[in-house]
Parts: C-alpha cells; structure tokens; sequence
C-alpha cells in the first residue's frame, strides 16, 4: 500500500489491528516512514493554519462590504430576495459560513505540535510492544489441574500456532470458567492476535478473580493502549493508577507507561 494512503488512515484511526501492529513495528525500525509520518502532520498542521487566515481574511473583507443601511433602525419594506435586502441576507448568510469555518479552523489549529504528538505516541507504543515481546513471546504452564491440556495450548503458542493455542485455552475455560492461567493465556493470545476487545474482557475477567498475585488490571491497560481508541487512553490511565495506588502486580511497568500519559 502507498506510504502516504496508509500513513492518512493511520492518522484517523482507519487501520485494522493488524495493519496497526505493523505500521507501529515499522515506524520504530524505518527512519523514513517515521520522518513521512512527522512532515505529514506537520503539513496538516499548517494547512489548518493557513485556512484560518484565509477564513479570518475574507471574513474581515466580508465584514467591510456589508452596507451600513443593514443596521438602521427603521429600513423601508422590500422584497425579501430583492434590491439591498437581498444583497444583504446573501452577505449575511456568506458572513455565518465564514464564522462556521472559522470556528472549525482555530478548534483544530490548537493542539500538540505534530512532532511532539508522533514522538510521545512513537514512545508509549515502543514501551508497550517491548513489553509484550519480552513477556508474551513464549509461555510457560503452571502445574495443576487442566495441565495437559494447558501444556498443549502452550506448546502451540510456543510454534506460533496462536490460533490452536486459543482454542485450546477457550476449550479449558468452558470446564474451568475461573482458570487464572488460561484466562491469562487466552487473554495474551487474543493481544497478540489483535483481538483487542476479547483481550480486555479476558483481562477483566481475570482482574476480578482473588488472586495472592493477579496481574489482570495491567494486561488490561495494554490492550486498551493496543486497540488505541480515542477513549482509551483515559480508559488505560485509570488501570495503571489503580495498580499503582493498590501496589498490585506489574507496578514498575506501570508507572513507566503512565508518565505517557
């Protein structure tokens, strides 16, 4: 796919999870697509800026073109569309588009400068990824009931069969709806996979078993970070304070991701 398209739909949140992971993997390891990525809002940036003066400008130019009689008391009555009336209602209809766009134009000229908001989002993802990739590369089942077939879902997850590996996880669930490690199991498989929405509900599930260590609240702010929706950030933030304020599992990790927050 041309650079620029996906780079656009990345920008407005338009690709598949999948597409995402990628997109986010090349950006850390091409310095090209990242500086592609910088000047393109930084061009979006400035084309916002330069639509704000040329709105404020005719604005102005509108402004100085409306004919004094349009704010006398008493004007003489003529037909609506017609003569200086008409011109008038025109100017006045052309001056309330102008303020509509004006107003979109300053709404969205505010914000973090384009290289600041790639560079936060650059850093939080590569905290996020690294994370994954040194904790859920591999697994390792722990020993109680349902380890046989735990040993099987691991070893499929283990030859990057992750799709075998969820069913088996799935299948162990069904038995043992309050297995804490096919629950965490499951839930890792589906963040690898990209199933961001099964991923928190699985963690969420998880979360709320009494565990002695239960590192649910955690996974959970990942995927939100991983799935990367407007509101999830905030949804992330909440999660990794409370793991925070409570001291629970994965507290030092946490506190490394909110300060990117």
């Amino acid at each position: 796919m041309d650079d620029f398209v996906t780079i656009e739909k990345y920008v407005n949140g338009q690709l598949s999870p999948v597409e995402k992971a990628a997109f986010d993997d090349a950006l850390r390891t091409d310095p090209a697509l990242a500086d592609a990525l910088a000047f393109y809002l930084l061009t979006k940036q400035a084309a916002r800026e330069e639509a704000r003066q040329q709105r404020r400008a005719e604005f102005e130019t509108l402004r100085h073109q409306l004919p004094d009689t349009a704010f006398e008391e008493e004007t003489p009555v003529r037909p609506l569309w017609g003569g200086t009336s008409g011109r008038w209602i025109a100017a006045a209809a052309s001056l309330v588009l102008l303020l509509g766009f004006g107003w979109y134009f300053v709404r969205f000229s505010s914000g973090l400068d384009g290289q600041t908001e790639i560079a936060q989002t650059t850093d939080l993802n590569t905290r996020v990824d690294q994370y994954i990739t040194d904790n859920f590369s591999t697994l390792s089942p722990s020993m109680g009931g349902e380890a046989d077939s735990l040993q099987t879902g691991v070893e499929y997850f283990n030859t990057d069969r992750l799709a075998d590996a969820g069913r088996v996880f799935e299948g162990i669930l069904q038995r043992q709806p309050d297995n804490d490690t096919a629950l965490k199991y499951a839930g890792v498989v589906s963040l690898r996979l990209g199933n961001y929405d099964q991923a928190i509900t699985q963690f969420r599930r998880l979360s709320q078993l009494d565990l002695s260590a239960n590192p649910g609240l955690f996974y959970q702010a990942l995927a939100y970070l991983k799935r990367g929706r407007p509101e999830d950030k905030r949804e992330a933030k909440i999660l990794l304070q409370r793991v925070i304020d409570e001291n629970l599992d994965e507290k030092g990790a946490a506190e490394l991701l909110i300060e990117q927050l």
